[in-house]
């Protein structure tokens, strides 16, 4: 498997969910695939060659642009894989983690999400090099301030990667909608 085909094993092209989305019921649904998602390009991402320090880098990705397009579109679904120590979902660069972004401007260890005893996702940034940032206020880090809710339908950049954050109903909404022939 190469290099970035082991990164990305936990994004899966928005096609995967058609007919899940189609055919099954909600509670079907979120048993099989989850509750919560990334929905996110893979064109723009930097990947970096080998070990190295996160660049600062200002570039953005207008989800929004690529959800109108229906093109290049990831989905990382948000749950534990296991591959982190943590009790909270990790997303970083590197494989440690329950998310990987392999970009240049997300930190090894970039953010956390922790889902709370009402099944309310928080994300709290972890002191990365970028920020993390929701429909454009920044996430404080760990220590800095309190974790923010994430909504379904918010944006949600690390570093100079976008997001669109999406519930499993939502989700499921969008995936029905850009499976329909135009």
């Amino acid at each position: 498997m190469d290099k970035k085909a082991y990164l990305l094993a936990e994004a899966k092209p928005i096609t995967q969910y058609t007919d899940a989305a189609q055919y099954l019921e909600l509670p079907e649904f979120c048993r099989k695939h989850g509750k919560f998602f990334l929905v996110g390009p893979i064109s723009p991402l930097n990947m970096p060659d080998g070990p190295q320090e996160t660049m600062k880098r200002n570039v953005r990705v207008s989800v929004s642009r690529l959800l109108e397009e229906r093109s290049d579109l990831l989905i990382f679904p948000v749950r534990s894989t296991g591959r982190s120590t943590s009790i909270h979902i990790t997303i970083g660069r590197t494989k440690n983690n329950d998310i990987v972004v392999p970009d240049v401007s997300v930190s090894k260890f970039h953010a956390f999400i922790r889902i709370d005893e009402q099944n309310r996702p928080f994300l709290q940034d972890a002191g990365s090099k970028n920020g993390t940032v929701i429909s454009g206020r920044p996430v404080p880090a760990r220590g800095d301030g309190k974790a923010m809710e994430l909504r379904s339908g918010t944006r949600v950049r690390f570093g100079s990667v976008e997001f669109a954050f999406q519930d499993a109903e939502h989700f499921r909404d969008l995936v029905t909608t850009l499976g329909r022939p135009t």
